[in-house]
């Protein structure tokens, strides 16, 4: 079992985490940080190798590592302070991903990904705006919504 990582590894090991962690609306659940921290953890300090069909079912595999004591013993062994480093890793990162995402950059960049293959017709749109009966649907829209 190590109880150290050299630098590459942890990287790796903090990219895992977030990568999997997060959602397509590039949300963080604070559940599935703890449980892929804690299995890439396992993972990573210990000679354990998982087929392909124990890899499946991810909550299984964490109630597993965590109901038999494994999760405890594993975390015992590694210092605190290898443990802190990544868990305040994950974490920091985590925040400058939002930070950058609510940035006006990261917005422009949302927009951009998320309807590059729009394709606006500009004179068309104005002319379905100026049909009387789509710029009425279009104020009272508007006026609902204050």
């Amino acid at each position: 079992m190590k109880q150290f990582l050299p630098t590459g590894e942890k990287l790796d090991l903090i990219s895992r985490v977030i990568n999997f962690s997060g959602d397509d609306h590039v949300f963080y659940n604070p559940c599935k940080i703890e449980i892929f921290e804690t299995i890439e953890i396992i993972l990573t300090y210990t000679n354990i190798n998982l087929t392909e069909k124990q890899s499946e079912d991810v909550l299984k595999l964490y109630d597993l590592f965590v109901s038999s004591g494994f999760v405890a013993k594993v975390k015992e062994a590694i210092p605190e302070e290898e443990l802190g480093y990544l868990h305040s890793s994950i974490v920091a990162t985590i925040n400058e991903i939002y930070r950058y995402r609510d940035s006006a950059m990261g917005i422009m960049e949302q927009i951009v990904k998320d309807y590059k293959d729009v394709d606006m017709d500009a004179r068309k749109l104005l002319e379905d705006l100026g049909n009387n009966e789509n710029l009425s649907i279009v104020k009272d829209a508007v006026t609902k919504l204050g």
